[in-house]
């Protein structure tokens, strides 16, 4: 699994979720990005894309909103904004060697995430000069 979701404007997108299906907003939306707000005060910081490649890039908790845009031009408004969603659950993380004990060989650990919920296709992100990585924050 892919902890970036990688982002720039034009990217076509696809809902993975019900959000607000009277508006459009439907597990399997199809939209394309317009642009993504950061909250206030936030920065992008570049990263080494495939190791020689800089793009600008935030950590999904520094996303204010992703706004969107209809590919069906049927359905209005035309344009919304998604929200990061925050996502509280447990895994099971298996312990060093040297604490292994038989029948006990992991433990469950508490987390949080912030995910922007978005599929992407990325197959044509080598040819884009303008890409925004989210990524996973736990």
């Amino acid at each position: 699994m892919d902890p970036l979701l990688k982002l720039y404007n034009g990217c076509c997108v696809m809902l993975p979720c019900n959000s607000n299906v009277r508006d459009g907003q439907a597990n399997g939306t199809q939209a394309t990005v317009q642009k993504v707000i950061l909250k206030n005060g936030e920065t992008t910081q570049h990263v080494m894309l495939g190791g020689s490649i800089p793009v600008p890039a935030v950590l999904a908790h520094q996303v204010s909103h992703v706004l969107l845009k209809h590919s069906n031009s049927c359905i209005l408004p035309s344009t919304f904004a998604l929200r990061p969603k925050q996502h509280n659950f447990k895994a099971n993380i298996l312990k060093p060697q040297a604490m292994q004990v038989k029948g006990h060989e992991s433990e469950k650990i508490k987390m949080r995430a912030t995910q922007v919920p978005l599929i992407v296709n990325n197959r044509t992100l080598a040819t884009s000069s303008k890409v925004l990585v989210l990524t996973h924050c736990l």
